[in-house]
């Protein structure tokens, strides 16, 4: 997780994220080695999503599920809960020991 937290923070930054969580499988420790990397980001532009999720992607080495806060409002609540924070503020919730 510390991995993608490095790579993923400038990409995040240049793109004007406010905040970024890893949830699913990599986030629960149960991530096989043919598992994408699910990643919820908060403060992009609609028309980045493209190019952020590639870079993302390529920096990552694996497959991305990447989603916005726009997208389901039910996952949002489920990576909100349960995912761990990789950019920007953290709180109780979500910061969680790598």
């Amino acid at each position: 997780m510390e991995q993608v937290r490095v790579r993923a923070r400038p990409i995040l930054e240049r793109f004007g994220a406010e905040r970024a969580l890893v949830f699913g499988s990599v986030a629960t420790g149960q991530a096989r080695k043919d598992s994408d990397l699910d990643l919820l980001v908060f403060g992009t532009a609609a028309a980045d999503y493209w190019a952020l999720r590639a870079e993302l992607e390529l920096v990552c080495g694996c497959p991305l599920d990447l989603l916005t806060e726009a997208d389901d409002p039910q996952v949002t609540q489920q990576a909100l809960t349960q995912g761990v924070t990789i950019y920007g503020p953290e709180s109780a919730t979500t910061a969680r020991a790598d």
